[in-house]
């Protein structure tokens, strides 16, 4: 007990010592984590959870990616549509985190250590094959890049499987064409550049899908 009751007391200069060597502010308290673009929130330490401090740590330092490297207005103008915010979420958050960890090396084993994490207690899943097309592709995506881009390894299964369900989901075309605009992701250097090619992703994916009904209707005919 006392153990923790030292821990929690420390806890908050600690993190306020990091946020100082990152470059943010932070405040420790409540149960989630976020940041309003100046002040991080790192929740409040749990001495009941043995993987508290990793997963504090790596929220903690994908805060201050954001802080550091993120344009917030892009994030306004795309919170109209869900789908929107949620691509541009992925992409920004790969981004950020390649560039912290190119400045701050050692975030990208503390992030490593959070997703690990956040598989083990489910946070982490591909849903169900019944899912929304938008959470099926927001799926793919979120395991995807990280897998690829950011050498998080541990989500490998959960990559293939939502690439299998993308597949299954999603017109041939649509998936080819995903891919190839993917490709361009290791070369975004901003939020604006995010939100750009998230609006790409999300006209293409229109164009295939009419696509094709298009081809399903002109063959409905033809039978």
């Amino acid at each position: 007990m006392k153990t923790n009751r030292t821990l929690n007391n420390a806890f908050p200069i600690v993190a306020a010592a990091l946020g100082d060597k990152l470059g943010v502010k932070v405040r420790v308290g409540g149960q989630d984590a976020g940041t309003d673009g100046d002040i991080i929130r790192v929740p409040a330490y749990d001495g009941d959870d043995p993987d508290y401090q990793d997963v504090a740590w790596g929220y903690l330092a994908h805060e201050a990616g954001h802080v550091r490297y993120t344009a917030f207005d892009y994030f306004a103008q795309a919170a109209s549509l869900p789908i929107r915010k949620a691509i541009l979420n992925v992409l920004e958050d790969v981004r950020i985190e390649r560039r912290l960890a190119e400045r701050y090396p050692g975030t990208r084993l503390t992030i490593e250590k959070t997703v690990r994490t956040l598989i083990d207690t489910g946070d982490y899943a591909v849903p169900p094959p019944e899912a929304h097309p938008a959470a099926v592709l927001q799926s793919f995506l979120l395991f995807h890049l990280r897998t690829r881009e950011l050498g998080q390894t541990a989500l490998s299964d959960l990559a293939d499987t939502a690439e299998r369900l993308l597949e299954e989901r999603f017109p041939t075309g649509a998936v080819t064409r995903l891919f190839g605009l993917l490709s361009e992701v290791p070369a975004l250097s901003g939020t604006r550049e995010c939100l750009s090619l998230t609006d790409r992703i999300l006209r293409m994916i229109e164009e295939e899908v009419e696509n094709e009904e298009q081809r399903s209707a002109s063959g409905g005919r033809n039978g």
